[in-house]
């Protein structure tokens, strides 16, 4: 693009050492502009000046002739110069909209110029370059970005700021720092951050102090120090006599959180680069803040945040430095005075002595006729002391040790108070310094206002509680676990769960406290992250209850146990005790959530099961141990066979003995379950079926196999025909017989044991329920997943008769949908080399819902060329075929989507 010529005029003027006498101008070269990943500054010097800003390449992109003493009338001399290339410390702008050029003039008629760049995001680049000497050499002052970028709140930039700042008369060309978090209280705009001036002798940037809009003394109300360093309590907060009310002394609570400064000592410049000064916040003479410009700092600045209004913050307490503590750093300026703004406006100057009192790090109490407002605080230098030049002086820098403003709490009549500053969910700094200033009230004080906190303030009143480590923390804790408000119970119930391990005291102490809704809370809590300690207490608060603990004790304690299965034993020998003691419900609970693992603890699971079987006279106890006799043969132990077996033979409930004749499958081999067929109830006889087929026993088969000629209940005959099937093959013909038993459960079950053992046999019966069993589609298509499931090698030859059939007189709607389900298989379970076999359906499919369905499998198979096949029916005439193209090719362009089949024979699963 090409700079107006009115740009071009302005830029020619810059840096001209002396007026052009001639009417004819030397004309300039045209300012091309283009964007690159960096600029540089290019100077030519005179006669005639020329300055150049080009890319790193050195493609010049400005370039702009500056008429110098070489000209005469009617040409242009251009007299060979060296040529001066100055780097610009920025990224190239990625499209510059605009080139603006000025000069400001200096004393002695020294120049400087500022240039700068807008580009068509709005971002804009500057420069300051001065021309020193004859012939003039061009030197870079400085370059960089200016104005605000970043996230919204937490923006910063550079600004050059330009005119007579002082009041001298003289222009001031000022750089510095700006950024939304650093402001002045109470002033409009952003001030400059470690000011550096442009020095006209030197043509350099120097630290400056100057005037700042809105820091101003005149009209400042002046505060004298106050004598009584902790407010209404004689003596100071630490002159309570022992023994006497926590509330005797009132709490000094701090207010400011500092959180920018105009400039630091080190910062280079960019007080952004450093911490906030947070040293100014503590009280401690060994941290603070220096000013990084020099000397007094006069009205260098440092901004804080003033905190919650809930509290009045009338105290502020001052340390100027700490020359005692040999620790503390020591530099030569002290602040004599101060000035102090809010953000509503109002202004006050404090005056600090020079005395041994203030150099010995005492600190200076003033009392503010009103809180400060507007949420914010500034707090300015003014004047110093004369700079000493003592040893240990580090640098020619102002200090400031300590500067924060105290709100003076009583309580209880400021209950309402604590309670709003740990509610506010604007920060946490006001609830973590509450705390700090309680001391060991705060505990007492948490109990008195925990039943007005919101979610907010009960998280953080049940942190400080776990973390304090008071003994009373678990009696104030609780009222916060168990409230009826649900969001304060879960704010308090995450502070725990954060807690983790840490908290098992606490919650011990609950556990054994009495309070019924934070016990109940507890009870979860320790199952999910108590220590060993917690297991003790869980099991007395069972004991407590009558045994069970109610129905969140077991569930606690299986998962209490599964963090720590070494707590086995310790429960183990409470289910031994409440046994011995005829509380069987309790000894049942128990046992049902001990871990198995250990040889030792089965053992002794298995014995006291037995025992109790004996013993429980309930139904659903006795239902519960039978159960967990099962578990217990499952797990290796033989010993509760015999008792199961017993079960399972004489036990007056049908319930019981189903489950004992399941549980037998993991009995010992001298066990002998074929006399369980016999049972009069069918449910008893299919679960003996069941044990029977994982057993595999050769004598067990064969009482079983003379059971089924007679067996009439499906569910009997079914769980006999899986039994069958789960050893070794037995035959076609029995295989037969069972596909075709009269009732379809006892057939669904044969297909679905087929499709277990997926083994050539199992394979060879599963095609023949595809193609002969017409009678109920959804068994065919199960038939049908299983064979594509596996790979199956015929599947191809299946499907062609499959095919082949559909269209026939005789052929159903099931066989045609059946032979839909194949060609779709073919894509992802075909044998390879399938591909052909599908374009024939393709091109030789007689109604549209078998050609949709092949093109569904092509773009199945995931084969890029199979597009030139698919592409002419997405304008297919039915609508159906032209949807089912648009799907194959959308999955040709995704790939496959499953693991196909590899090679023509044997069957095997992905």
């Amino acid at each position: 693009m090409n700079i107006a010529r009115s740009l071009v005029a302005a830029f020619a003027a810059l840096f001209a050492s002396h007026a052009v006498a001639q009417e004819q101008e030397c004309a300039p070269t045209t300012v091309e502009l283009a964007a690159d990943e960096g600029w540089s500054v290019e100077f030519e010097a005179g006669p005639p000046a020329a300055l150049v800003l080009g890319a790193p390449d050195s493609r010049a992109v400005y370039r702009m002739l500056v008429p110098g003493e070489g000209e005469t009338r009617g040409r242009c001399v251009r007299t060979p110069a060296p040529e001066y290339r100055l780097e610009w410390p920025a990224p190239a702008p990625a499209e510059v909209q605009s080139l603006a050029a000025s000069s400001i003039t200096g004393p002695r008629q020294a120049r400087l110029g500022r240039v700068a760049i807008s580009t068509a995001g709005g971002e804009t680049y500057e420069a300051l370059v001065a021309l020193h000497g004859t012939p003039a050499v061009p030197t870079l002052v400085w370059a960089g970005r200016t104005g605000l970028g970043g996230d919204v709140g937490e923006r910063s930039g550079w600004r050059i700021d330009a005119g007579d700042v002082d009041g001298d008369g003289a222009d001031d060309v000022l750089v510095g720092r700006i950024a939304e978090a650093a402001t002045i209280c109470g002033v409009t705009g952003l001030p400059l951050l470690h000011r550096r001036a442009y020095d006209w002798d030197s043509g350099t940037l120097r630290p400056v102090s100057a005037p700042r809009p809105g820091l101003d003394a005149d009209g400042a109300e002046a505060l004298a120090p106050v004598e009584d360093p902790a407010p209404g309590c004689p003596g100071g907060r630490e002159g309570a006599t022992p023994g006497a009310a926590a509330t005797a002394c009132p709490v000094l609570l701090p207010t400011l959180s500092f959180r920018a400064a105009s400039s630091s000592y080190g910062d280079g410049g960019d007080p952004l680069q450093g911490a906030a000064p947070t040293g100014l916040e503590d009280l401690d003479g060994r941290t603070g803040w220096a000013e990084g410009v020099g000397g007094a700092g006069k009205l260098e600045f440092a901004t804080a945040r003033a905190g919650s209004d809930a509290v009045a913050a009338r105290w502020l307490a001052v340390r100027a430095t700490d020359d005692s503590d040999p620790t503390a750093p020591k530099t030569r300026g002290r602040p004599r005075s101060l000035l102090v703004l809010d953000g509503a406006g109002h202004r006050w100057t404090l005056s600090l002595r020079d005395d041994a009192a203030s150099r010995a790090g005492a600190v200076a109490w003033f009392e503010l006729p009103e809180p400060p407002g507007g949420g914010c605080v500034t707090v300015a230098l003014l004047e110093s002391w004369p700079a000493t030049s003592a040893d240990g002086r580090r640098a020619n820098v102002t200090w400031l040790s300590d500067f924060q403003a105290f709100a003076s709490l009583e309580l209880p009549r400021d209950a309402e108070a604590v309670r709003a500053l740990l509610d506010d969910d604007s920060s946490s700094v006001g609830a973590e310094r509450l705390f700090r200033a309680l001391g060991p009230s705060a505990v007492s004080t948490i109990a008195e206002v925990g039943g007005s906190l919101g979610p907010v303030g009960a998280g953080r009143a049940a942190t400080f509680l776990l973390a304090s480590g008071a003994p009373e923390a678990a009696g104030v804790l609780g009222p916060l676990l168990g409230s009826a408000d649900a969001s304060v119970a879960r704010a308090a119930r995450e502070a725990v769960m954060r807690h983790g391990a840490a908290a098992t005291p606490v919650l011990v102490a609950l556990l054994r406290g009495d309070q019924p809704a934070a016990r109940e809370v507890a009870v979860e809590l320790a199952a999910a992250i108590g220590g060993p300690e917690a297991l003790p207490a869980l099991l007395d608060v069972a004991r407590e209850a009558g045994g069970t603990g109610g129905p969140a004790m077991r569930p606690a304690l299986a998962g209490y146990l599964s963090r720590a299965p070494d707590g086995a034993t310790l429960v183990l020998a409470a289910a031994t005790e409440a046994a011995a003691e005829g509380r069987h419900d309790a000894a049942v609970e128990l046992l049902r959530v001990v871990p198995l693992a250990n040889g030792e603890v089965r053992a002794g699971v298995a014995a006291l099961v037995v025992g109790e079987l004996e013993a429980a006279g309930e139904f659903a106890l006795r239902y519960h141990l039978v159960r967990r006799a099962a578990e217990v043969l499952a797990a290796g132990e033989p010993s509760p066979a015999e008792a199961l077996l017993r079960v399972a033979t004489s036990a007056a409930e049908p319930e019981l003995r189903t489950e004992a004749a399941l549980g037998l499958a993991e009995a010992p081999g001298s066990v002998d379950l074929a006399p369980l067929l016999g049972d009069d109830w069918p449910g008893v006889r299919a679960a003996a079926a069941m044990a029977i087929g994982r057993r595999g026993r050769a004598s067990e088969l064969q009482a079983l196999a003379a059971r089924f000629a007679i067996e009439t209940w499906p569910l009997v005959r079914g769980a006999a025909a899986v039994a069958f099937l789960r050893g070794e093959w037995p035959g076609d013909d029995v295989a037969r017989r069972l596909l075709a038993d009269p009732s379809a459960d006892v057939r669904e079950r044969v297909v679905l044991a087929l499709d277990d053992r997926a083994d050539e046999s199992a394979l060879g019966m599963l095609a023949e329920v595809v193609e002969e069993h017409r009678e109920r589609l959804e068994l065919r298509q199960r038939a049908l997943a299983a064979l594509t499931r596996v790979c199956w090698a015929d599947l191809k030859p299946l499907v062609v008769r499959m095919v082949e059939w559909s269209i026939q007189p005789g052929a159903n709607r099931g066989d045609q949908a059946l032979a839909l389900d194949a060609i779709r298989a073919l894509g992802t379970a075909g044998p390879s080399g399938i591909r052909s076999l599908l374009e024939e359906i393709v091109r030789e499919a007689p109604v549209a819902p078998m050609l949709a369905a092949a093109i569904r499998a092509l773009g199945d198979l995931g084969e890029a060329d199979a597009r030139t096949v698919l592409e002419p029916y997405l304008r297919h005439i039915e609508p159906s075929v032209g949807e089912a193209a648009q799907a194959a090719l959308e999955a040709l362009e995704r790939g496959r989507p499953a693991p196909r089949c590899e090679g023509e024979g044997g069957a095997g699963r992905w």
